[in-house]
């Protein structure tokens, strides 16, 4: 079965359609966004023969809305094949197209592209078109690939998305009003484990690294084009570890990146709490210097706020890292069973859990070896394509 996919929010898709190319289906992959994290040249060579990738250079609102010649080439493309993978604006231009088509949301795909509700912020905060007549054909553009969105998303045989029922209510209710039901949706979340082998924990030295990688997004109220499904809660994260510095008089290498909308406000938090002395900030990384840097660390912190396991916390795990985040058990053991991972939800429970694993080498390596072996049995990439394979298969 010939399959195509459209739409690579950081080289997300493009795991998958290896996967599937590793089980013998040939793959149309178009790629139309020219950030390199959205291109698989950036972290891939040269693809193997029976994986095409079409290169539209970019396809944004205004094409979708006014149907232009590449997302009519994508269309064409994606009609060629037995069945498509539709991710970012895919589901708009496959809101047309004569094919079975699965949806596979990885975030503002959905909380903005298909929610007419993010329109008037995002008209109101772009600057590119300060007069009146451009903010209404804006406006018009915009409702337009939303309407083509939603009827993209509503069309699709199922919908894959790491926005699991429950996780978040807004995303609920925006499946709810498109008219998806928990039947046609299903969780969905998957690491490259092929290309991270376990690392053993770093040799023992006399100041434990704490890492975390995820973007600085916690202080409301939020800028146009962010929704709760970005919240990462850090000001929780940084209270985590004041609370355990203070409780313990220990000393801390604490990582943290430059990224983020709120990068500023944490600093300025850090400083408050006096914990500025243990953070070395780096700028932002290639996914390379990521996995390298959580190979170096002894513990990996990611978000805490509602969305459970993001990417890094997964890596980190796949890694052989202990991980402490927000990991939802409310909802996701349902889904996954019972993580190995340290869940914490506020910065009592975040240093409870760095005094456990800080005192002991030997609790951070047993924690990262059940954190991999948790991340192999469940969320491998090819357990990913059998489960949308079985849904786009005939018959199915």
């Amino acid at each position: 079965m010939k399959i195509g996919f459209v739409g690579n929010t950081n080289n997300y898709p493009f795991l998958l359609a290896r996967a599937m190319h590793r089980l013998g289906h040939p793959i149309e992959f178009i790629v139309h966004r020219p950030e390199p994290l959205h291109r698989p040249e950036s972290s891939y060579g040269e693809m193997p023969a029976g994986f095409n990738v079409v290169d539209l250079a970019t396809i944004n609102p205004s094409d979708v809305a006014k149907n232009s010649s590449r997302v009519r080439k994508a269309r064409e493309v994606l009609n060629s094949c037995d069945a498509v993978i539709a991710n970012e604006l895919g589901p708009a231009i496959c809101s047309e197209l004569d094919r079975p088509f699965a949806a596979l949301i990885t975030g503002s795909d959905l909380t903005q592209a298909a929610n007419p509700e993010s329109i008037p912020s995002i008209v109101g905060h772009e600057q590119r078109f300060p007069r009146p007549l451009r903010r209404v054909y804006l406006k018009s553009i915009l409702s337009r690939t939303v309407e083509r969105q939603r009827e993209g998303i509503r069309r699709a045989v199922c919908v894959g998305t790491y926005l699991a029922p429950g996780i978040l209510k807004s995303a609920d209710r925006i499946f709810a009003d498109i008219g998806v039901d928990d039947r046609k949706r299903f969780y969905f979340v998957m690491i490259d484990t092929d290309a991270l082998e376990y690392a053993p924990s770093p040799a023992a030295r006399s100041t434990v690294r704490i890492l975390c990688v995820t973007r600085h997004v916690w202080k409301q109220p939020f800028p146009a084009g962010l929704s709760d499904a970005d919240d990462k809660r850090s000001d929780i994260m940084l209270r985590g570890l004041a609370l355990f510095l203070k409780q313990t008089g220990l000393k801390l290498d604490i990582r943290l990146v430059k990224k983020g909308n709120h990068v500023t406000d944490s600093i300025e938090l850090s400083k408050e709490l006096g914990i500025d002395a243990h953070i070395t900030w780096l700028n932002e990384m290639t996914q390379k210097q990521v996995r390298d840097e959580m190979r170096q660390a002894d513990v990996v912190l990611e978000q805490f706020g509602q969305t459970g396991f993001g990417m890094s916390s997964l890596e980190a795990m796949c890694l052989g890292r202990p991980v402490i985040l927000n990991c939802r058990p409310d909802v996701l053991n349902a889904q996954l069973g019972n993580t190995p991972a340290c869940h914490a939800e506020q910065p009592e429970q975040i240093a409870a859990h760095l005094e456990d694993l800080v005192a002991s080498r030997e609790r951070r390596e047993s924690t990262g070896r059940a954190c991999r072996a948790f991340v192999l049995e469940h969320l491998s990439t090819g357990k990913a394509a059998e489960k949308f394979l079985s849904r786009l298969s005939p018959g199915a």
